[in-house]
């Protein structure tokens, strides 16, 4: 990982394929008062090619309590920290004491993944309507799309964004779903036929890599 180790640190699955690494520290550990020098970079990891690149870059220490979340616009919303035993406000820290030296933080900052960079913000897919929105893993499904321009390279991904508690983000699932048939306006696919977790996930036609605003839908028992 560019930069050295880096603790409590959030992984965020992004809609196209890459893990979004952020938040925590270079050294110590969860709990109070015990990492510091936080950790500024946000960084991207290609599983296809083992590609690590430093994609922005923070002014905010994220430590314990820190959060990263998809959002179904396709942004990140990256929130909260409080490595303190009680809440420190700013005009209480106190440098070289680490029960002091951050303060436990209230900003929001949002992170736009390159897809949604520019010009292709106004490019985006439409969802029209989708032939349900309750499953089990292997029912088929149609959805109903407007694409931004014709013939555009068409995927499909089902995304759960998991729970985080304390500083461990669990239970993210992300599926590409097989497309088995396309006609100029409908996509028809499979929800994998494997035990998946129930609940509540979210639908997100992709354009040329650009995101569709994701639907949410409801994966029953199996």
């Amino acid at each position: 990982m560019p930069g050295g180790p880096r603790g409590m640190v959030e992984g965020v699955n992004l809609l196209d394929g890459s893990i979004l690494w952020l938040n925590g520290a270079r050294i110590g550990s969860q709990g109070f008062g015990v990492a510091d020098l936080p950790a500024y970079d946000l960084l991207s990891y290609h599983p296809d090619n083992g590609v690590w690149e430093v994609v922005a870059k923070s002014n905010i220490a994220r430590l314990y309590h820190s959060v990263a979340l998809l959002l179904k616009d396709g942004l990140v919303l990256i929130a909260s920290s409080n490595p303190n035993e009680m809440p420190v406000w700013p005009s209480q820290t106190i440098q070289g004491n680490q029960w002091f030296k951050y303060p436990t933080e209230l900003r929001i900052e949002i992170f736009t993944p390159w897809y949604l960079e520019g010009e292709k913000a106004t490019q985006r897919p439409e969802i029209i309507n989708m032939s349900k929105r309750r499953f089990s893993p292997g029912d088929d499904l149609d959805i109903g799309f407007r694409a931004y321009k014709p013939d555009q390279d068409t995927q499909v991904v089902l995304y759960i964004g998991g729970f985080v508690t304390h500083s461990l983000h669990m239970g993210q699932q992300m599926y590409y779903l097989e497309v088995e048939r396309r006609t100029n306006e409908t996509l028809s696919v499979q929800i994998p036929p494997i035990k998946m977790a129930p609940g509540p996930y979210f639908i997100f036609v992709l354009c040329d890599g650009v995101p569709s605003m994701g639907e949410p839908v409801m994966i029953e028992k199996n």
